[in-house]
């Protein structure tokens, strides 16, 4: 009996033993709670933290798209009283250089440029008034520093204060920027004919400023010569176009380096072609083109072998409009038809189209595929489209 019982009671320590042992330890469970708990806490805030900085890069991108798009240049208009009956885009272009020697050499090609819009008397009731003076640098060898499809350019209001006249200006007294001067030169137009403005008298001052305004009004916010200005106005009036119905006016310009740009080799020279492009543009109420001028400033500057400059500088560069059939595109020309009369084209297909029905014209490799607009133009139209929907939806 005593052995059943010694037996019995060592069977009860074996079983009290092992439900001890399979029980947790409270302080055990509390750590792997704890440790549980501070790996949930980790990975929330590892999460939190994702978001967090997903939301602050997004927010990053949106205040940095909405800065660029501060930073986009306003062109600035001038604007009197009267109706808008006629538009008219007029260049005058000037060519300088210094020959390939001692690291100095360059080209430069000069476009004022004015954009204006007339009333039935022929004064002006919008203007706006800019050059794009573009620079580029060939090195004594007669070769390039930057690729020329690389090379990039802004006019003169396009720079703003970056184009650094201000401190020179205040030498000699009214201490403004080109873009001042620009703007007020055409508040000072408004109302005036074409011929009014180049009558305005001026006064050589030096050698490089040879039309410098006399009339004290004028002269006080324009010290810079204008007459290269002077011409342009004239020229847009020369050029205008009838546009009744337009209420805003708008101009774009962009400028690239031509195909005929090319390095010294073999027993030629280097050259540099500039090609500046302006659109024109005069749209009504609904911001539908009224009409529209489109004009090329294509010149060129050439070097000999030895550096000096080939090109006669004293001559005045031209346009492709102002060259007219001179230009003489209309014997390659599948359709017959020469640059002026393809970009009549395109300016009669503008009609009546808003800044996004000309943005969304099909282009295959830079040429028309709309029927209509190919009948008349078979020339590459990229810059044109993408200066002409600017300048429409930009018009003021």
């Amino acid at each position: 009996m005593k052995k059943i019982t010694s037996l019995l009671l060592a069977l009860l320590l074996v079983f009290s033993l092992t439900a001890c042992g399979e029980k947790k330890n409270p302080a055990d469970t509390k750590e792997e709670t704890t440790k549980e708990s501070m790996d949930e806490s980790k990975e929330e805030t590892k999460e939190e933290t994702k978001e967090e900085s997903k939301d602050e890069t997004e927010e990053e991108s949106k205040d940095e798209s909405q800065n660029e798009a501060a930073k986009e240049f306003d062109r600035k208009v001038a604007t009197g009283e009267g109706t808008i009956e006629k538009i008219g885009l007029g260049m005058s272009v000037g060519l300088d250089a210094k020959e390939l020697k001692e690291g100095k050499g360059e080209t430069t090609s000069n476009v004022t440029i004015a954009g204006l819009a007339f009333d039935k008397d022929g004064k002006i009731v919008k203007a706006y008034i800019d050059v794009a003076q573009s620079k580029f640098p060939v090195k004594d060898d007669g070769t390039f520093e930057t690729e020329p499809d690389n090379a990039t350019f802004k006019t003169k209001q396009e720079l703003g204060d970056e184009y650094g006249m201000k401190k020179t200006s205040a030498k000699i007294g009214i201490g403004k920027e080109y873009f001042e001067q620009a703007n007020a030169f055409a508040e000072y137009i408004i109302g005036k004919t074409a011929e009014e403005v180049a009558a305005i008298p001026t006064a050589k001052k030096d050698d490089h400023h040879l039309n410098v305004p006399k009339d004290a009004d004028l002269l006080a916010s324009v010290t810079i010569d204008i007459g290269a200005y002077q011409k342009a106005v004239l020229d847009a009036w020369e050029n205008a176009i009838e546009a009744k119905g337009a209420e805003k006016l708008g101009l774009s310009i962009s400028t690239k380096l031509g195909h005929a740009t090319a390095a010294a080799k073999d027993d030629k020279g280097a050259e540099v072609q500039f090609e500046t492009s302006a659109v024109l543009a005069g749209v009504d109420k609904d911001s539908k083109v009224v009409n529209s001028s489109i004009n090329t400033a294509q010149n060129s500057i050439a070097f000999k072998k030895d550096g000096t400059v080939e090109t006669d500088l004293t001559q005045p560069g031209t346009t492709k409009r102002d060259l007219g059939d001179k230009y003489d595109m209309k014997k390659a020309s599948k359709i017959g038809k020469e640059w002026f009369e393809q970009i009549d084209g395109l300016q009669a297909f503008s009609v009546g189209k808003t800044a996004d029905d000309i943005s969304g014209l099909e282009l295959d490799k830079g040429k028309a595929k709309d029927a209509d607009l190919l009948a008349t133009t078979t020339i590459t139209i990229t810059e044109y489209v993408e200066n002409l929907a600017k300048a429409i939806q930009t018009a003021k």
